[in-house]
């Protein structure tokens, strides 16, 4: 749905609330920050959301070394998997890369996951 009314959009929002959920900053003011690690991009983004306070929008939350816990826990809850980022890993566009993990019920092991220097994320709304 595309929307460019204010006062429809003001309407929809009474009706159905939104929460926007962020977990990356790719670009500050004009400027690329593809190259700074996960870790400083998401440091910038907290501080950014911080000034802002927008209602609505979350940050999600890194949990480091604490991966199987999660895992089994989001599996828990019927979600689809979680995403282990190495937190010293560049933004690579349109590249896979061994730095993002995504990791699905069919494809976990049993050892698998938050060890060394990943952060697993979920969203804190």
């Amino acid at each position: 749905m595309h929307l460019q009314d204010r006062h429809r959009i003001r309407i929809l929002s009474e009706r159905s609330a939104v929460n926007y959920v962020v977990f990356d900053l790719l670009y500050l003011r004009g400027k690329s920050a593809m190259a700074d690690s996960l870790w400083n991009r998401r440091a910038m983004l907290r501080q950014m959301l911080s000034t802002l306070r927008v209602p609505g929008v979350a940050l999600t939350e890194h949990v480091p070394g604490s991966g199987c816990e999660l895992y089994r826990a989001v599996i828990a809850l019927g979600l689809e998997g979680v995403m282990a980022k190495r937190l010293d890993s560049p933004y690579l566009p349109g590249k896979r890369s061994r730095a993002w993990i995504k990791v699905k019920p069919a494809a976990a092991q049993a050892n698998d996951g938050g060890n060394g220097n990943y952060g697993f994320g979920m969203a804190q709304t």
